[in-house]
């Protein structure tokens, strides 16, 4: 066989035997797609059997840049066979590397769901344990990772258009008062962040009260802390404010107040009111979930209206549920006490009392 008919140049100059392998691999690349999308049908049917979450986060986030991954490399080395020519235009160059750029744009994405795929395995494994610490890290490894592979790939793709790094970096420091001025709260931001992390005021989950914000702590980021206020609307405070702000932490608390003044009307008899308070005491001892040790139920003050009742306990249980419950309970007490012992409550108003007397001279 005349291997010399293989050698004739045709095409800007490309051999046939090279004409002919770039066909292959282009053919190769339409067979890919369907064997691939049959390997992730395959994946996705293993991953839902052994139910284990990570494959099907693997399933769900890795087909569509793999696929994009092999596509790009194969037309890649298309181009690396065909030797496209360099003159009077560098087609070779100029096609070469717009496919470097989209190989490295195509690993990037490939190892960004990578990333999602372990932080989430990470993320499930943190859930597991009591500390809630690990939980605010996971989030944060996960965009300083990416982070990290976006300025190594932009440096790698730099290098390969051949743009001066180096003279770039440098030209830098001439800006440099400039980008600081500018980056100024990004960077107060972000050592709130580091704050939040290393003193831990607060973490995910916790009900905090923030210069009148009120919520619960929904995500803490590099640069703002998102709060899911109690009507479902999210708060967004930049980190900053956390080294400036006072912050209350309502899940610290291992108890919680619950305090009222009752006020029985100027009609009440002194012997009323200690029968009344005596009572009182006794059915709050009975109502569960509060610490009898220090409950108070005093009288506090006498006004216009009547007699003001102190009354006030805590909660062995913090909870919001633990604490309504509680606080019902003791509400009903003091209704049924009244009631029973034919007391009135006092109301803002005011009365009146005419004595009668004798007519003036």
């Amino acid at each position: 066989m005349d291997l010399q008919f293989f050698q004739q140049e045709y095409l800007w100059g490309v051999t046939l035997w090279r004409l002919c392998l770039a066909a292959a691999l282009l053919l190769l690349e339409f067979i890919v797609r369907p064997v691939m999308r049959r390997l992730v049908g395959a994946a996705t049917r293993l991953g839902k059997e052994s139910k284990k979450k990570w494959a099907e986060e693997f399933n769900r986030l890795m087909p569509k840049p793999l696929s994009l991954l092999v596509t790009v490399l194969l037309w890649y080395a298309i181009t690396r066979v065909l030797d496209l020519p360099v003159e009077p235009l560098n087609v070779h160059l100029v096609v070469t590397r717009g496919l470097l750029v989209a190989l490295i744009v195509a690993l990037v994405a490939a190892v960004f769901r990578l990333i999602d795929v372990a932080a989430g395995v990470a993320l499930r494994k943190a859930e597991e344990t009591e500390s809630r610490t690990d939980d605010q890290i996971v989030p944060f490894a996960r965009t300083i990772a990416k982070a990290g592979v976006v300025v190594i790939v932009s440096i790698a793709v730099a290098d390969s258009l051949s743009v001066p790094v180096t003279s770039f970096i440098a030209s830098l420091s001439i800006g440099g008062l400039a980008l600081a001025l500018a980056a100024k709260d990004a960077v107060a931001n972000f050592f709130g962040f580091v704050v939040v992390l290393t003193d831990r005021p607060f973490i995910v989950g916790d009900v905090v009260d923030v210069d009148g914000t009120e919520g619960v702590i929904e995500q803490i980021g590099l640069r703002v802390t998102r709060i899911r206020q109690f009507d479902q609307s999210v708060a967004t405070i930049p980190n900053q404010s956390f080294t400036t702000t006072t912050v209350v932490n309502h899940s610290l608390r291992k108890k919680r107040r619950i305090r009222h003044q009752v006020v029985l009307d100027g009609r009440a008899t002194p012997d009323q009111i200690e029968a009344f308070i005596a009572s009182l005491r006794t059915q709050l001892s009975e109502v569960g979930g509060i610490d009898t040790a220090t409950m108070v139920v005093r009288l506090e003050s006498m006004e216009e209206s009547g007699y003001g009742i102190l009354v006030q306990v805590l909660t062995t249980r913090p909870d919001l549920g633990a604490f309504m419950e509680a606080q019902e309970a003791i509400l009903m007490r003091i209704l049924r006490l009244v009631e029973a012992q034919g007391l009135g409550l006092a109301y803002p108003a005011r009365t009146l009392f005419l004595e009668r007397g004798e007519d003036p001279p």
